[in-house]
């Protein structure tokens, strides 16, 4: 695999600095700056959402305008109420991209490992059955209610394992 590396040259205080972006480094960036998690929601109806934000403050974010260069997902800003920092968080929240960041840093990353593979583990979930509403057979209803539910158990017990692995000092 060839390794791709990034130049990037910014302005701080009057210096120009020239940083070289590899994948080592942003695999090392997300294990000390990021966050891999899943989130459960419950409005409009209950489902889980896969995560994986990256913040900066807002003076020193040029990194992750490169970031999103290589692999997408949207930028976020944040003002902290009592405080005069703000901040920019970088935020992949659509599966596909997730899962091109993920298989492109997995074995780079250290500190997150547990958390890629279980985020990688969630995105190649299979997909809920539908269409429960339209069906008049109540073996095929059941079926794929059946499997709707054990899907549901399946991400409930990532989302609990995630979780339990993103608490602090783990």
């Amino acid at each position: 695999m060839p390794l791709i590396t990034y130049t990037i040259i910014y302005h701080i205080g009057g210096y120009n600095n020239i940083h070289m972006i590899t994948k080592d480094y942003i695999a090392g960036f997300i294990d000390g700056e990021g966050y891999l998690g899943i989130m459960r929601m419950t409005n409009p109806k209950p489902r889980f959402v896969v995560a994986i934000k990256i913040a900066q403050i807002i003076d020193k974010d040029s990194i992750l305008y490169e970031i999103q260069k290589m692999y997408g997902g949207r930028l976020e800003y944040r003002n902290h109420k009592g405080n005069q920092r703000k901040s920019t968080t970088l935020c992949f929240l659509n599966n596909i991209e997730i899962e091109r960041v993920l298989l492109d840093l997995k074995d780079l990353l250290i500190v997150k490992k547990e958390q890629c593979d279980v985020l990688l583990e969630f995105v190649n979930l299979p997909k809920g059955k539908t269409g429960h509403n339209f069906t008049k057979d109540k073996a095929l209803l059941e079926e794929k209610l059946s499997f709707n539910r054990e899907l549901f158990n399946k991400k409930e017990q990532l989302y609990l394992k995630i979780r339990e692995l993103n608490k602090v000092g783990k």
